[in-house]
């Protein structure tokens, strides 16, 4: 019942979004003066998104990296931990 829950859901959204995309292909149609905006009526560039961003950090990058360096190995710990004591 959650599975077709989750379905139903989901064919809603996309019917909403292909609705949202036939009015934007309408209007373009009819060449409307309204500039694009985004699904709640706010026009966004990409610029626009990044303005207020500040600069990445040379300690962010090698965080991120270390981040990812010790996922990897605690993955492949993990996993030969489960092979010897679980599976065997």
């Amino acid at each position: 019942m959650y599975l077709y829950t989750c379905l139903t859901n989901d064919l809603k959204a996309n019917t909403k979004q292909r609705e949202y995309l036939k009015m934007a292909e309408e209007s373009k149609k009819q060449g409307s003066v309204e500039e694009e905006q985004g699904p709640l009526g706010i026009d966004y560039e990409a610029e626009d998104v990044f303005a207020g961003a500040e600069p990445w950090e040379p300690i962010e990058t090698k965080l991120v990296v270390g981040s990812f360096i010790a996922a990897l190995f605690f993955l492949a710990v993990g996993g030969t931990l489960v092979h010897i004591y679980i599976l065997k």
